[in-house]
């Protein structure tokens, strides 16, 4: 599959506009970066044919295939939303039979297969008899994964994937849906930047229903070069750099290490090496388009 095509959508409840005219190319391991409220989930469902823009135009490139077609499009689309409802007496296994059957998986042989196939691909074959109850939250979500993969979808929908989990299941969920997204479109939106660092080849950083940026990690990482600076300051001393350009404060030893944004030299601050995340927290502090 080559890439989808989200073309000039728009999506409002009541008075409030939730997509405002968002365009994008979606290919690869795709991140939708963005504060609470950006507009990602709504997204999100759009992509996952949970609901429908009030204008523009969601296709697949280069195919005949649209948003238009729900039923066509599910058929190539594994889902796992930010809160993976399931029944929490159920055992794993009978979790997967369930959605294999919704999936229209016939055959108790092949649903097996299938499902044994896929728990070892995330790993969660020694817990297969295991109730969902009894499951860790990454676990929990390597489930819901495993379902998203049942029916071998060519598209992956994963909304704030790794919500609630601590550092290490963080690491490993990453790592999978790294391992997973080889021959995928995979689609991720978090607020987290660790999350797409690690994972997406592509990015888009939205805010209040647009996208204020794309790009790959390196290059969105690159374009606050130069504007990214670090200062030693005292305890006992005042700092002085204005609280919107503050990124982030350190204590160490007897010394505050303030990071923050400025457009031209400051004394007795160095310049450092910019990552993905002081792009984000630059352009989504001022709404901007360009850098």
């Amino acid at each position: 599959m080559k890439s989808i095509i989200v073309k000039d959508i728009t999506k409002s409840f009541g008075s409030k506009r939730a997509l405002d005219h968002v365009s994008l190319e979606i290919r690869g391991t795709f991140g939708l970066l963005g504060p609470n409220g950006a507009g990602k989930t709504t997204l999100m469902k759009l992509l996952a044919t949970l609901d429908i823009p009030d204008s523009g135009i969601i296709r697949i490139d280069e195919d005949d295939l649209s948003w238009n077609e729900p039923s066509e499009v599910r058929e190539r689309l594994g889902y796992l939303p930010q809160h993976f409802s399931i029944y929490r007496s159920l055992k794993v296994e009978e979790v997967m039979n369930h959605f294999a059957i919704l999936k229209g998986i016939r055959g108790k042989k092949v649903r097996s297969e299938a499902i044994n196939s896929i728990l070892q691909s995330v790993n969660l074959s020694e817990q297969k008899t295991k109730k969902v109850k009894n499951l860790s939250g990454g676990m929990l979500r390597r489930l819901g994964i495993a379902q998203a993969l049942l029916g071998n979808p060519q598209i992956i929908i994963v909304d704030e994937p790794t919500a609630g989990l601590d550092i290490e299941e963080r690491v490993r969920f990453c790592r999978l849906l790294r391992k997973i997204g080889e021959n995928r479109i995979i689609i991720i939106s978090t607020h987290i930047v660790e999350d797409l660092e690690s994972t997406c080849d592509h990015i888009a950083i939205m805010k209040e229903g647009k996208i204020l940026q794309t790009g790959t990690r390196n290059k969105l990482a690159e374009m606050t070069k130069g504007l990214v600076f670090e200062m030693d300051v005292p305890f006992d001393s005042p700092i002085p750099i204005k609280e919107e350009d503050i990124i982030s404060i350190k204590q160490l030893n007897n010394r505050y290490l303030v990071r923050f944004f400025s457009e031209a030299s400051i004394n007795n601050a160095r310049t450092v090496d910019t990552c993905l995340e002081d792009t984000y927290l630059y352009i989504t502090k001022r709404n901007l388009t360009h850098v």
